[in-house]
């Protein structure tokens, strides 16, 4: 299965953080599939990898998060009108009167998820916050009355589309992510080695997911925890330049040794895999969440357009990264987990470690000679 068409098929499912339902029904659907394995925790998140390794023992960790900011309705002003909230960071113009949304009124374990067309009719306390807004509460009207509440809402977008070479969607960020981790352990399932895909919920609300991964400590304090994420594109790192790997967020600089792992895997690489590096700072991603209980982290972004759907000129449009971008950093991951299965207790900052007697003795040698000089 083709990577575009498995974030074709994600693209389908609105998500909300809160609401990863959908999305996670499909991953661990696929993934019993391509015959990986699968296990959940106690709050939903989702854990794969190949059937000879296991959680506990990963060397690597690829985590990438299954919601996106939204809404959801949670109470009833009348038959059609309702009062709903706002889930992660979103452009101001989604609280304007007028904007359409797509309530979900019915979610199934695989679909189909029915939504309904809804309006905003008003908004009360919107504040700016950096690049997106909050408010404390949205008045929204709905096509039909809602039998069942609280909902999720998602901005009535296009679910996806592939044009020119550019990938588009409602929620890129971060199902670009999860297409690619999955993509890439589906790929090596031939390979086998000691790492794992997590699949996160409720990111955009505080790295929710994440945070309480790290907290019970599900994995062994030596394993390398990598972010697959999104980040708003700029003039340093560019859409069709390759994947970014990412030394850093807003909240925290990541970890060298860590960042080994990814270098690694571009050395071991039969193929040139296009890439560039930068401290993406726009944001903070699940990485800093591992970092912060002690995990040694880096970081992969694709350089994304329109992020959290609001364009650079403030209006609402479907987010957008590179196909070329999207396809090298799932060649990263491929690389990293095939030199994983060769060596799986590589590390690849250990030469430093190791005492270079024959270049010392030269180095003793020739400063002998300055001492004896002067």
């Amino acid at each position: 299965m083709d990577a575009v068409d498995i974030l074709k098929s994600l693209c389908k499912v609105p998500t909300v953080s809160y609401y990863e339902r959908g999305v996670a029904s499909l991953i661990s659907g696929w993934c019993h599939g391509f015959g990986l394995s699968t296990a959940w925790d106690k709050f939903g998140n989702l854990y794969a990898y190949h059937p000879a390794a296991d959680v506990e023992n990963a060397r690597v960790a690829f985590v990438a998060h299954m919601d996106h900011p939204g809404y959801e309705v949670v109470d009833r002003l009348s038959d059609r009108e309702y009062l709903a909230v706002s889930h992660g960071g979103m452009a101001r113009a989604a609280f304007e009167p007028g904007v359409e949304i797509a309530v979900v009124r019915s979610m199934h374990d695989r679909g189909p998820w029915e939504t309904i067309p809804g309006t905003v009719i008003g908004a009360d306390d919107v504040v700016n916050r950096g690049r997106f807004a909050s408010c404390s509460q949205v008045r929204i009207a709905t096509s039909e009355p809602l039998e069942v509440l609280p909902r999720p809402a998602v901005l009535d977008l296009q679910e996806f589309e592939l044009r020119d070479g550019m990938l588009y969607g409602r929620a890129l960020d971060d199902l670009a992510g999860c297409a690619s981790i999955l993509h890439a352990l589906y790929s090596t399932i031939d390979s086998p080695s000691p790492c794992v895909g997590i699949f996160t919920r409720a990111e955009e609300v505080g790295l929710v997911g994440a945070r309480l991964i790290a907290e019970a400590e599900v994995l062994n304090p030596a394993c390398v925890v990598v972010s697959i994420e999104t980040s708003q594109k700029n003039e340093l790192v560019k859409q069709g330049n390759g994947v970014a790997i990412r030394v850093g967020d807003i909240l925290t600089t990541f970890d060298d040794h860590a960042e080994g792992v990814l270098r690694a895997g571009i050395r071991a690489s039969a193929e040139p895999i296009n890439h560039q590096r930068a401290l993406l700072g726009a944001g903070g991603c699940e990485a800093s969440a591992f970092a912060a209980h002690g995990y040694r982290v880096t970081g992969t972004s694709l350089p994304l357009g329109a992020w959290h759907n609001q364009e650079d000129d403030g209006s609402i449009r479907m987010e957008y990264v590179s196909e070329s971008d999207f396809r090298s950093g799932i060649a990263l991951l491929i690389a990293v987990i095939k030199a994983l299965a060769i060596d799986p207790a590589h590390r690849p900052a250990d030469a430093l470690a190791k005492h270079p007697e024959a270049e010392a003795q030269r180095l003793r040698s020739s400063a002998a000679e300055w001492l004896n000089q002067d």
